[in-house]
């Protein structure tokens, strides 16, 4: 079921593009519909603004090359 997420680490996943508050609890719903094991499988779901986003990983490794 792709519903515009990518996979971030663990069990995150962003979304691809902006959405409200109402797109989100759609696809939630929609979700539990669709896959009646997930509810079983959720202990919590969270929903969070990240806004801008940011690779440490990479910044830090460049940082490493100046010293």
């Amino acid at each position: 079921m792709d519903r515009g997420f990518v996979h971030r680490q663990g069990s995150g996943y962003r979304s691809t593009v902006k959405l409200s508050d109402f797109e989100i609890t759609l696809i939630v719903s929609l979700m539990y519909k669709e896959l009646a094991w997930l509810p079983d499988c959720v202990r919590t779901l969270d929903v969070t603004n990240i806004g801008q986003d940011y690779d440490m990983d990479s910044i830090a490794r460049e940082k490493l090359g100046d010293v």
